[in-house]
């Protein structure tokens, strides 16, 4: 290797590369996506888990007029048609779990109890049907069981002709 002490002094003479400097522009859109990113989970926890998780919690904002009419509605008790001893099994549950339920129904008046009484045997029939449908889990979750009352309701009110279910309410309600 029989450099001469000329060439040695061009090979350091070269400008040496620089390391690139880091867009700017770069970076902005990277931490303007983690803020939407966050923005966006925050959102999904407070108006999707938290409704969920603590139900109570969430309140929705109501005027007083309307809650002190609620409070009215809920003083008047109206007539109460009773179904007792309803048992099933639940879904999947293959015969090693049963459940055991008693429904009243709220209507309005007699008339409509009347009504009731005449379609009993379809009513106990969809009732069987649908509590027969649901898992031992959906028999559980608090959730579950006020889409089951809404259901069981609508199902009744099908069945009439006519809405005259007010409320149904679960009298008893065993899991085994």
């Amino acid at each position: 290797m029989d450099k001469k002490p000329n060439e040695m002094v061009e090979e350091n003479d070269q400008p040496q590369q620089e390391e690139p400097k880091p867009n700017r522009t770069k970076w902005m859109l990277i931490m303007g996506l983690l803020a939407v990113q966050l923005v966006v989970a925050v959102a999904l926890v407070y108006f999707v888990i938290v409704p969920r998780v603590w139900p109570d919690k969430v309140k929705k904002s109501e005027p007083k007029a309307e809650v002190k009419k609620e409070k009215k509605e809920k003083d008047e008790l109206g007539v109460i048609f009773t179904i007792s001893d309803l048992t099933v099994n639940p879904k999947d549950s293959y015969g090693r779990r049963f459940a055991v339920f008693e429904v009243a129904l709220e209507v309005e008046n007699e008339s409509d109890k009347k009504e009731l009484e005449r379609y009993r045997p379809i009513i106990v029939d969809q009732f069987l049907d649908y509590l027969r449908s649901r898992t031992v889990a959906q028999l559980t979750i608090e959730l579950d069981i006020q889409k089951m009352k809404y259901d069981m309701s609508q199902r009744v009110n099908e069945i009439i002709g006519k809405d005259v279910v007010k409320n149904l309410y679960f009298t008893r309600f065993v899991l085994e």
